[in-house]
């Protein structure tokens, strides 16, 4: 009887065991979604995902890249040295000069134009003050530096030709310039005075017998 009831009790502690360990063992974890696909679904994905980075890669490279305008320059030499003079219509006198077109294209407020002119020593510099339009062309106005208040020059940009007047004390300077070839011809119109009235500053002197001139030297 003993015996019996020392099995009955053994097999009861066995199934109790396993039963107890039966629920401790924890659920096994849930696949995620991926695993959960089959090998066909992830083989036809694998393509697609290796074509998203590319497909970024050249949205970056296909960004716009900011585009800088080079600020214009403080000081413009439209062309130095002396002139070239020719005979002009009705005998008055141009002077050629050369000027690099692309110049006249940045023309900016607060700029000096510098240039060489007939009959002075120095190159003639004028800073840009102003600008409006005239009959739709663009017009820029400025006086000279270290110059006189009533000294002046203005420039008209049209589109076969720029037309800059220069005027100050000592007489006014027309100057045409193809806008194309950048060939530039420069009027003194102290010239265009002295063709119109010759006598204007001229002083006559008395007639008077010149003395013979002496042999020619004798080697």
């Amino acid at each position: 009887m003993a015996k019996t009831w020392i099995y009955a009790a053994s097999a009861a502690a066995i199934g109790g065991a396993l039963i107890g360990g039966w629920l401790l063992d924890p659920a096994p974890p849930e696949a995620s979604p991926q695993a959960r696909q089959s090998p066909a679904a992830q083989a036809a994905a694998a393509p697609t995902a290796a074509l998203a980075a590319p497909a970024a890669d050249a949205t970056r490279m296909l960004a716009p890249t900011p585009v800088t305008t080079p600020a214009p320059r403080e000081r413009v030499t439209l062309w130095q040295g002396e002139l070239r003079s020719r005979e002009g219509a009705q005998g008055i006198p141009e002077y050629l000069a050369q000027v690099e077109p692309a110049l006249l294209d940045t023309l900016a407020l607060g700029q000096v134009l510098e240039m060489s002119l007939p009959g002075r020593e120095r190159p003639l510099q004028a800073r840009l003050a102003s600008t409006h339009n005239s009959a739709g062309l663009p017009v820029w106005r400025g006086g000279l530096v270290d110059g006189d208040e009533a000294e002046s020059l203005t420039v008209v940009r049209s589109s076969l030709e720029t037309h800059i007047n220069v005027a100050t004390l000592d007489g006014s300077y027309s100057i045409i310039v193809d806008n194309r070839s950048g060939k530039t011809r420069v009027i003194d119109e102290n010239d265009i005075a002295a063709r119109s009235d010759p006598h204007g500053d001229h002083v006559d002197a008395p007639l008077a017998e010149l003395p013979p001139m002496p042999p020619p030297a004798q080697g």
